[in-house]
């Protein structure tokens, strides 16, 4: 799939209708963090680690929630204390562009994909100058934050490890807080208004080209620049020779 058809036409189409919420193996996020290497080409503008593994560094299980979705439980106690860290952010993806982003989500399964745009989230480095993408490529992504009668558990540390804030009991879900983090870029909030909110866009009736209609209609552009550059090479071309023929009338002119 060409990077130019990936821009401007490729689409990922119907995930508020068709989604289900898989919970991913070790086996599919290492998948995942591969897309990602070859999606940032060249691969050393990758932000993950080289070991696939996860940055969990505490027992834990993805479960189920009905209502919510998968989150994460401590299959142990935890206790809190200086030095326990539960999470660290070791496999954050980070997108600084339209066309990497397109490039990943077209070359993971589409369920994931659909994920993907939930997960991901945005907000500024210090000392860069504009807001980048970010993807928890483990199971960190599953992390979920407090709702109205829940509180939080864990906290960030400016190193971007999650540490306990209290005691956390086996079987007790992780709980985060998403403060700090927007979509506040605008074509990403654009890709995700198309994916999660149907309104926007008639999925039913929308058409895409086939790769030998995006290659025909490649084809027609370049005919149409050639006959333009020709017409512009003619139009230079007749004005140089009218010159060229007035010059020498003005030579014959001037003999007589």
């Amino acid at each position: 799939m060409s990077d130019h058809y990936l821009l401007h036409h490729w689409t990922l189409e119907g995930c508020w209708r068709k989604h289900t919420s898989p919970i991913l193996d070790q086996a599919t996020w290492e998948l995942l963090q591969d897309a990602y290497r070859h999606a940032v080409q060249p691969e050393h503008n990758s932000t993950i680690a080289l070991d696939p593994k996860s940055g969990f560094l505490v027992p834990y299980e993805v479960r189920m929630i009905p209502g919510k979705g998968r989150g994460i439980f401590a299959t142990e106690k935890i206790k809190s204390g200086e030095g326990v860290i539960i999470w660290k952010t070791i496999q954050v993806a980070k997108f600084t562009d339209k066309l990497s982003w397109q490039r990943f989500l077209s070359s993971i399964p589409y369920e994931i994909a659909c994920d993907a745009c939930q997960w991901s989230y945005t907000y500024r480095v210090k000392h860069e100058k504009q807001n980048s993408l970010f993807l928890d490529l483990d199971d960190g992504a599953l992390l979920n934050e407090a709702s109205a009668n829940e509180e939080i558990n864990v906290e960030e540390t400016r190193e971007g490890s999650y540490v306990p804030l209290r005691d956390i009991e086996a079987g007790e879900e992780i709980i985060i807080t998403y403060s700090g983090l927007s979509d506040n870029i605008d074509w990403y909030k654009h890709i995700k208004q198309q994916v999660w909110q149907p309104h926007l866009l008639d999925y039913d009736n929308m058409k895409y080209p086939t790769k030998e209609e995006e290659t025909v209609g490649h084809d027609w552009k370049m005919l149409l620049v050639l006959v333009f550059s020709f017409m512009i090479i003619c139009f230079f071309w007749k004005k140089s020779r009218y010159r060229h023929v007035c010059a020498a009338r003005c030579r014959k002119k001037a003999q007589h």
